[in-house]
């Protein structure tokens, strides 16, 4: 669930991809049993999360929908960078209701992938350049596919990841980790 920020105002792209998501998770968490999982897609444009951990804790923090919106309201200048905010929120509050959520017995994680053949490319390609995509480093040579991303979706929510809760796992190709390490760039 998202928007890739160019189709919409800075609040409509944090309500849809952080307070929707987040509102959407716990209406459903009352039907999830122990032992279950929630595993929610943020994206690696929020692997810098942890920069921005204290600017947007008291957004994960507000109670609900409406307090969230409240928050982005009168915070225009921490929401003007729409899309990448609006996932750092989500690795955030992942992070915050595994707490919670694992005195339930429930887990909680998210995924952070890279460039992914989807309908949502075109949008990305427009608000960077197609020439910025063309030549983003990915170590695998190519984007994921849809059904790569499910793949980790489905093993964060079976029995062979019982043990994993608050995780924030990367799944960009390598990207980040070239990143991290020196080995790649990327310039806009």
């Amino acid at each position: 669930m998202g928007v890739p920020g160019n189709r919409t105002s800075p609040l409509d792209t944090m309500l849809i991809n952080f307070a929707g998501v987040r509102h959407l998770t716990e209406a459903v968490v009352p039907l999830i049993p122990p032992g279950g999982s929630v595993t929610t897609v943020a994206s690696q444009a929020a692997s810098r999360w942890a920069a921005n951990l204290e600017k947007l804790l008291p957004l994960v923090r507000a109670k609900g929908f409406d307090d969230a919106w409240e928050w982005c309201e009168q915070h225009p200048d921490e929401i003007a960078a729409a899309y990448p905010a609006s996932k750092e929120a989500v690795v955030i509050w992942t992070q915050f209701t595994a707490v919670a959520l694992g005195e339930q017995g429930i887990r909680a994680n998210c995924t952070l992938p890279g460039p992914t053949a989807t309908p949502m490319t075109p949008d990305f390609e427009a608000m960077t350049g197609k020439a910025f995509w063309d030549t983003f480093p990915i170590p695998l040579g190519r984007p994921a596919t849809p059904d790569e991303q499910a793949d980790v979706l489905l093993f964060l929510g079976s029995p062979a990841a019982s043990c994993i809760t608050g995780a924030a796992l990367l799944t960009d190709g390598g990207t980040s980790g070239g990143i991290a390490t020196g080995l790649l760039t990327v310039t806009p």
